[in-house]
């Protein structure tokens, strides 16, 4: 279980939220008093230290996961409450579809179980033990419950799965290998500040109601609330705004959205917090800060399955963090990008990408894309400091998990991905790639994405370059080098491939990759024919124990 980090009082970091009362219907019970802290004191020490293989973060739990500073900055400022012990049940949004095979019962409350197009799944916030029951309306002979890294203890009888839960959690529960039709089961932690409707800057939405919100606009010093409870269907946009928050335990949807977009987009804005919603069914990238800067992502689930649903594109961005979040999407789930195609000021507005960490965190990649990607479009000079630990992947079903895909001329350097289990790769381990690509900036235009009548390419999203041609596009070609694997454990049915190919063996090859402590299936990688993998162009690679 996601567990507070040894010597902090995890009652410092709770806020009073008991269930939803009729005397405040829009944003929560009025005992929670505005005392949030100023945004600019939140990120005011918002600074990762990311030198080489030396990362200052260190392995947490939920509300220590964002560091030290953070953790010093809640027990000085956030405000502190009585948190009520046991479940908190958010109301029933009315005209909401409700998921008729499974029934979810905490501490003997029904939950109400929401319908999609991919899964059940249901929510609900606990601060203490609690009881789950769920009642499953059809035979079934096997349980998996994911993460199995939280260990989850369950007993079967007369179709109803029973297990407690102590701790904050994200979990998938799939039923004799069914992966077409889980239940995300999703125990968010106390909220830590509830806003009232009358705040100032403060935008509500109501709990147990769907509202038709359109295009929500954010400025500067706004708070956008979403209860439990409450369904917005509509998108979010905020352009060069700072001190920011979008909270609440309430769904942001987009059924019903019939034209690709982004769904929040945050575009040159600084000191941004995401906390606690769930993002459900996008059309289009889902969650895309760009070119911005200082920015909390914090328990926010995200469920899609249409196409091009990037989970969170990070594009352009520096001191950006994702943590404690669970991402199921069609398309990649977490990518980091850097191109001028995304900035109104074209080439001269390009940003490095530094400082980005995503950190104790669900995924799980389905027919497109990558579960962890940086690339391909990466049109900038650097991508530097990344780290991605203590993550669970539990399912990649066609692309690769760990992937860096230079399409560009960016040099991608310093990475890490710490203490991460891979519970089910059914394609590609690694894949780390530098060359001209459907994606690049020099691509041939009759092959270019962007083209709606482009050609296919033989080597779909890579392009194939000749012998004569190499030179030519060496100008614009990048380099990957400095990545360290640490602590990686993959449980899979069969041995995944892994690719190392760079784009020639001088300037622009894949160099000093470290993989230490890699295991699949419990034996140990100790050369690239043991990790299957396949290696050109590349040079400095390193397998230890």
């Amino acid at each position: 279980m996601r567990m507070t980090p040894t010597g902090i009082d995890s009652q410092a970091l709770q806020n009073c939220h008991p269930e939803p009362q009729a005397k405040d219907p829009v944003c929560g019970p009025d005992v929670c008093q505005d005392r949030s802290p100023d945004l600019s004191l939140r990120f005011a020490s918002f600074r990762m230290t990311q030198t080489g293989e030396t990362v200052g973060i260190q392995k947490r739990r939920w509300f220590g996961s964002l560091g030290p500073f953070l953790m010093m900055l809640a027990m000085l400022v956030l405000p502190t409450a009585r948190a009520q012990a046991g479940a908190t049940i958010y109301p029933t949004p009315e005209g909401a579809a409700w998921a008729d095979d499974f029934q979810v019962r905490v501490d003997g409350r029904e939950l109400f179980v929401h319908d999609s197009k991919v899964a059940a799944f249901a929510c609900f916030s606990l601060s203490g033990k609690v009881h789950v029951a769920v009642t499953v309306q059809r035979a079934f002979a096997k349980v998996d419950v994911r993460p199995k890294s939280d260990r989850v203890e369950y007993a079967v009888e007369n179709q109803t799965i029973h297990f407690d839960l102590e701790r904050p959690c994200q979990l998938s529960i799939e039923l004799d290998g069914d992966i077409k039709r889980p239940l995300f089961l999703f125990a968010d932690p106390p909220e830590e500040y509830v806003p009232k409707p009358t705040d100032k800057n403060v935008r509500c939405f109501e709990a147990g109601k769907i509202h038709e919100a359109g295009e929500i606009v954010l400025k500067s010093n706004e708070t956008l609330y979403i209860a439990g409870g409450a369904v917005v269907r509509g998108r979010i946009r905020a352009q060069n705004a700072t001190n920011l928050r979008i909270l609440g335990r309430g769904i942001l949807d987009a059924t019903g959205r019939d034209y690709k977009t982004n769904m929040v987009r945050l575009s040159g804005c600084t000191n941004v917090e995401l906390n606690g919603v769930t993002l459900l069914n996008s059309f289009g990238w889902t969650l895309v800060p760009m070119k911005s800067e200082n920015v909390l992502i914090d328990n926010v689930k995200i469920i899609g399955w249409r196409d091009n649903d990037d989970g969170i594109d990070i594009v352009g961005c520096k001191n950006l963090s994702v943590h404690n979040c669970f991402v199921r999407t069609k398309d990649d789930c977490i990518a980091v990008k850097a191109s001028p195609g995304y900035f109104e000021e074209g080439e001269s507005g390009l940003q490095d990408v530094a400082g980005v960490a995503v950190v104790n965190t669900v995924l799980w990649n389905a027919e497109w894309g990558n579960a962890v990607e940086i690339g391909f479009e990466l049109q900038t000079n650097s991508v530097k400091n990344i780290v991605f630990k203590d993550c669970d992947v539990i399912h990649v079903q066609s692309g690769g998990v760990f992937t860096i895909h230079n399409g560009d001329f960016a040099t991608v350097e310093n990475i890490r991905y710490n203490d991460i289990r891979v519970e089910d790769p059914r394609d590609k381990l690694v894949e780390f790639r530098i060359g001209l690509s459907i994606y690049s900036g020099d691509c041939p235009y009759e092959y270019y994405r962007k083209n709606p009548q482009r050609k296919r390419s033989p080597l779909g999203q890579w392009m194939p370059v000749a012998e004569g041609d190499l030179e030519k596009y060496a100008a614009r070609r990048g380099r990957i080098r400095n990545i360290h694997f640490e602590n990686i454990e993959v449980t899979a049915e069969k041995m995944p491939r892994s690719y190392l190919i760079g784009y020639d063996d001088e300037e622009h090859s894949v160099e000093n990759i470290v993989f230490e402590n890699v295991r699949i299936n419990d034996e140990l990688v100790e050369t690239a024919a043991e990790g299957n993998f396949t290696i050109e162009n590349a040079r400095g690679i390193r397998f230890t124990r």
